[in-house]
């Protein structure tokens, strides 16, 4: 078996320091090298490391839910274990050579169902907390809100596969022009508007979701008197989630955003 450094060669996209988020970029990727190395000694393969993510995440999803201090902290440590193991399923298929579009398929599928049933689990702790059945209709709402918020993306990708493949046109990638450029003089309302939205937006995606609830439960932890953070996140993403996937798809159909986004990288011959 090859060192840790040779064996990062071999499992990391080449450009696996530029892209993602910076959590990834700066440190997961290179600390789930240790477990990619460990389990590339046994018979484990990358679909079945996503399995095992899936599971554990939905317990710490589960975890969230939990009544008191302990049950929160377990189900964020969980939630941050499948956030790792997210990254050591696709270097164990980089290293195999079992990279397919179904292994990125499941994974996709892996992310949704943990970032919609997160946002579930943690309106069920008012739920099991106050015994009001209307927790669970607004759990229900935001957990719909949150994959609509992640169907966006996915139905755009759609849209464009569709005119790839539509017609037998031939379309090649170019990257000619910057997406969504800002002016200059650009205004300072403006400016701020759409840097209170990109903080909000950030927010939401679930990575910072699982984090800012793990500084919530730390902050539970040492500030006992002064404490439950799930009721902030409760009422921000309560807030935030019918904004922004309002917001964000309004403003896709009125700019027809899509389409200069696809005429920026894709030219049909």
């Amino acid at each position: 078996m090859e060192s840790l450094k040779e064996l990062s060669k071999i499992c990391q996209k080449p450009d696996y320091k530029t892209k993602g988020n910076w959590m990834v970029r700066t440190f997961l990727r290179d600390a789930a090298i240790p477990m990619t190395w460990l389990l590339l000694h046994t018979a484990v393969s990358a679909n079945q490391v996503t399995l095992a993510a899936l599971l554990i995440g939905l317990a710490g999803c589960y975890a969230v839910s939990l009544q008191g201090d302990a049950g929160f902290v377990l189900g964020c440590f969980l939630l941050q274990f499948w956030y790792y193991l997210d990254h050591v399923d696709g270097q164990i298929a980089r290293y195999r050579k079992q990279d397919c579009l179904t292994g990125r398929f499941f994974d996709f599928l892996m992310h949704h169902v943990i970032h919609g049933v997160l946002v579930f689990m943690l309106g069920a702790y008012f739920f099991y907390r106050d015994a009001h059945v209307a927790y669970l209709f607004i759990a229900w709402a935001l957990s719909c809100m949150i994959l609509v918020f992640n169907m966006l993306h996915d139905i755009k990708c759609k849209a464009f596969i569709e005119k790839i493949t539509a017609g037998g046109e031939k379309t090649l990638r170019v990257m000619t022009r910057e997406i969504g450029g800002k002016t200059a003089h650009e205004d300072v309302a403006k400016k701020s508007l759409k840097t209170l939205f990109s903080a909000a937006h950030k927010s939401v995606e679930i990575h910072v979701m699982m984090n800012l609830m793990t500084l919530g439960a730390l902050v539970n932890m040492m500030l006992a008197p002064c404490r439950d953070s799930r009721s902030l996140l409760f009422v921000w993403y309560a807030v935030t989630l019918p904004v922004l996937v309002t917001a964000k798809a309004v403003h896709a159909i009125n700019t027809r955003k899509y389409d200069e986004e696809y005429a920026a990288l894709f030219k049909t011959l």
